[in-house]
């Protein structure tokens, strides 16, 4: 018997990202699943069926965009990237799915990237 091996689609998790991302996103085929502000206490792997759903969302939900990058190969990831410079379409925070991002909720995943992003801003600084 031999065995099945299935890939998973490259699939974009957003966050209040643009009409231009989006439509990037539709231009590249690529699976988009759309975080409400009231989702943002859910694993974030529960968006792709690996992970909890929690309950919960931020006080005050982020003004900053999300895409996360789920089972992409480095060339369909590269190929996203250059679509999206070349569209001038703006995301604030752009990050990729692991083992251990996929158990965390969004709204942290989200303070962990604005507080990488301030940790490399203070060291361009410097």
């Amino acid at each position: 018997m031999k065995a099945h091996i299935t890939s998973t689609p490259p699939t974009a998790l957003c966050y209040g990202v643009s009409d231009d991302v989006k439509a990037v996103l539709r231009e590249q085929e690529i699976v988009m699943k759309e975080i409400r502000p009231d989702e943002l206490g859910c694993e974030v792997g529960s968006f792709l069926g690996r992970g909890r759903t929690r309950t919960g969302a931020p006080a005050v939900p982020p003004t900053e965009s999300l895409l996360l990058m789920a089972d992409f190969s480095r060339a369909q990831m590269n190929h996203l990237l250059d679509a999206l410079r070349a569209a001038q379409a703006a995301v604030d925070f752009k990050a990729v799915l692991t083992p251990t991002n996929r158990d965390w909720t969004v709204a942290d995943l989200m303070k962990e990237l604005a507080r990488e992003r301030a940790a490399m801003q203070g060291r361009v600084e410097a």
